[in-house]
């Protein structure tokens, strides 16, 4: 007979978990000329991520790279090295083919060069954010969380829920004139970590069938920070956590695998630092059957 039971695993304990207004302007808004510009990205993929689930209870890989909205942050140099909040414009006409996406935006003709902060699916959290005109780059991308108080919503268990996954990315200094009309080579990094589990190739005397996740964290920079990033490998390499960020201990979801005993682009999470004590660690815990 099979006998059912749970094997408690607490993952990702030793190393962390990670990648994964009011007073702002709208780029219409003053005297400067305005510049259409078409913004040309890349979404970070993993080259082997090609495992498609077999049902729909969770996001499929386009889903989990999808673009529902685009804004530009727009960062003037202050004329003493520093680049500062200026205006904040909307993408529209969204395009994605072939693993590309594209978006037009309207940006200002200014005397100065401009930095550009380029964020998908983050049009809530900037709302939110209240980012004040002036305010240093560095200082407004911290600005910038995502809170979730319950677990990510990623159709898990075939729900109809769905929260597309918040990105980031940058451009270098750029000046914009009449001759610019695209702006390219951007990646977006999307800001959770996703613990997809399944059981050893050697392992045949135990099926995986559920999973769930402790010691979670409530909120996560939308943007990972330049001392954690690795833009040779374009990954991030280390964990950004709010000192604001609360941990929930008890799971609210218990995963389901599918029918070849996986979990895959189901459990998504906001990064979180090791710990040596365990019992504070981010946790899976893994159910099955012998």
């Amino acid at each position: 007979m099979k006998l059912g039971f749970k094997i408690g695993l607490l993952f990702a304990w030793a190393w962390g978990a990670f990648s994964c207004y009011e007073g702002e302007q709208s780029a219409s808004v003053g005297s400067s000329e305005i510049q259409t510009v078409t913004f040309s990205l890349n979404v970070s993929k993993n080259s082997h991520d090609t495992y498609t689930r077999p049902d729909s209870r969770s996001f499929t890989i386009d889903e989990e790279n999808e673009l529902q909205t685009a804004d530009i942050l727009a960062f003037v140099n202050n004329g003493e090295g520093r680049f500062t909040f200026s205006y904040r414009s909307p993408g529209r006409n969204i395009l994605s083919s072939s693993g590309k996406t594209s978006f037009k935006v309207d940006l200002k003709q200014l005397q100065q060069n401009q930095k550009f902060v380029v964020l998908g699916n983050a049009s809530t959290e900037i709302g939110s954010a209240g980012i004040s005109l002036g305010t240093a780059l560095d200082d407004a991308l911290t600005q910038l969380q995502a809170v979730c108080a319950d677990e990510w919503p990623a159709k898990n268990n075939g729900s109809t829920t769905v929260r597309y996954i918040p990105m980031y990315g940058q451009t270098e200094q750029i000046k914009i004139g009449s001759s610019t009309t695209s702006i390219g080579g951007i990646t977006l990094i999307r800001m959770l970590a996703r613990l997809d589990v399944r059981v050893k190739t050697d392992v045949t005397n135990f099926q995986l069938t559920e999973a769930c996740l402790f010691n979670r964290k409530d909120r996560g920079f939308v943007a990972y920070k330049t001392e954690n990033w690795n833009a040779t490998s374009q990954q991030v390499t280390a964990a950004s956590v709010p000192e604001n960020a609360q941990t929930t201990k008890a799971n609210s979801i218990l995963y389901a695998a599918d029918a070849t005993h996986r979990i895959s682009k189901s459990i998504y999470t906001f990064e979180a630092n090791g710990v040596t004590d365990r019992k504070q660690a981010t946790a899976i815990i893994v159910g099955g059957v012998l």
